[in-house]
């Protein structure tokens, strides 16, 4: 399965009031360019990505407001 896939299957299993969070969260990201062809991730970056989805399923987030906020943005 490819990483685009993952994502549609994480964006399809998010509850209806995460939705705007992660349309936030991806449009703020949607400004960077990637190249993840030329730089593999470390074992470190696959356990954290790991970790973080993990958090995601058991409901352990924060809205995009809420981290503004925490980070004076």
């Amino acid at each position: 399965m490819t990483v685009k896939e993952e994502l549609h299957q994480l964006i399809d299993r998010l509850p209806e009031d995460r939705l705007e969070h992660a349309r936030e969260l991806l449009d703020e990201l949607g400004g960077v360019q990637l190249d993840v062809d030329e730089v593999p991730l470390s074992q470190s970056e696959l356990d954290s990505i790991a970790r973080s989805l993990e958090d995601i399923k058991a409901g352990r987030t924060a809205s995009f407001e809420q981290v503004k906020r925490e980070n004076g943005l």
